[in-house]
């Protein structure tokens, strides 16, 4: 299964809150960045399930 989905969503998440949109989002999209897309994913993942959690 190809994480490309899950490496796309990683690299709009990266660059929203990360970046605060200052670089192109298409640089922010590329193959060498393809690993920390998913890692901050998976952190943005955890850390609104995290809130989701406390707050229920």
């Amino acid at each position: 299964m190809s994480h490309t989905l899950w490496s796309y969503l990683g690299g709009v998440v990266y660059w929203i809150f990360i970046k605060f949109c200052k670089t192109k989002l298409d640089d922010e999209l590329k193959f060498e960045n393809k690993e920390r897309n998913i890692f901050t994913l998976i952190i943005t993942i955890l850390i609104i399930g995290f809130f989701t959690v406390k707050v229920f």
